[in-house]
């Protein structure tokens, strides 16, 4: 079996569900810091992302309760940019 990753990137100017993607410098090496540290403020439904059963009805699964299997298996893949 072939596995593609369809994993879009998260950028600011994304389209989104919501509030948009907010990307803060925490540290900085031009500032004098000992690495690069940034914070992202994103909804659950940025990017790629699943909808637990739970996200439509209450008592539903919770994302982390869903098989793994029911998410891998053969797709189609659309380009509708």
């Amino acid at each position: 079996m072939q596995i593609f990753d369809i994993s879009l990137p998260i950028h600011p100017q994304m389209l989104h569900w919501g509030r948009k993607p907010e990307i803060t410098t925490v540290e900085s090496i031009a500032a004098g810091d000992a690495s690069n540290v940034t914070r992202w403020l994103i909804g659950s439904h940025t990017g790629t992302h699943v909808d637990a059963p739970l996200h439509f009805k209450d008592g539903e699964l919770p994302v982390d309760r869903i098989d793994m299997d029911v998410l891998v298996g053969p797709a189609v893949v659309l380009d509708l940019t």
